[in-house]
């Protein structure tokens, strides 16, 4: 079980120009909790019921976190700010039947979110001491869902046992799905500051793709 990470930021043009990363690697090394059991001797076959197949290792999983992002500022003039920012994020997890302990290889999905991002760039400018103009746009964009492990692509009914050497094992196969939802957004504003008083005005429009 493991968890590092870094950051490194500083100028790239003093006065103008700054750029700030950080980069982080999650991951966790399981075998299931209060039962062992082993690959299913008969994958892929019709009308068999599930048996360990004991001269492989024991039904064990790796999941995994990853993600970079870098942001960037840029004081293009006394009055003219910019920000972009950047998420790159990548995600395996071999779930073991949605996360039980009771599914065997075959029957059991890698959820994955690849790609997955976050991102956004900003404007900023102080026109008076008191009138500030604002404007951005970001978004997401996410996925996931499951995919078939490697080796074990033949898609066959599911089976539970209700008994058995192992009750309530799932093994022969799976459904996998993926999903996208992209939500992205726009805005801007004005703000007014007497020193006393402030208002602010604006607008903001969000649009999703599924």
């Amino acid at each position: 079980d493991h968890d590092v990470s870094g950051a490194y930021g500083g100028p790239i043009k003093r006065d103008r120009l700054w750029f700030y990363s950080v980069a982080r690697d999650q991951g966790i090394h399981k075998l299931p909790v209060g039962i062992a059991f082993w690959p299913n001797l008969h994958e892929g076959k019709y009308g068999w019921n599930y048996q360990p197949d004991r001269s492989k290792p024991r039904v064990e999983y790796k999941n995994m976190w990853k993600n970079v992002n870098a942001r960037v500022t840029w004081q293009a003039t006394q009055k003219n700010k910019f920000n972009i920012f950047w998420d790159e994020q990548d995600r395996i997890t071999y779930a073991l039947g949605g996360g039980g302990s009771t599914s065997t290889p075959e029957s059991s999905a890698i959820g994955i979110s690849d790609p997955s991002r976050a991102f956004n760039a900003t404007w900023s400018s102080p026109l008076t001491n008191r009138l500030v103009l604002e404007a951005g746009y970001g978004g997401t964009h996410l996925q996931w869902g499951g995919n078939e492990k490697p080796g074990y692509g033949r898609r066959m009914n599911r089976v539970t046992e209700q008994s058995g050497i192992i009750p309530g094992l799932t093994y022969r196969g799976m459904t996998w799905d993926r999903n996208i939802l992209s939500p992205d957004h726009v805005r801007a504003s004005v703000s007014y500051v007497t020193g006393t008083h402030n208002a602010k005005f604006g607008v903001l429009r969000s649009f999703n793709v599924f």
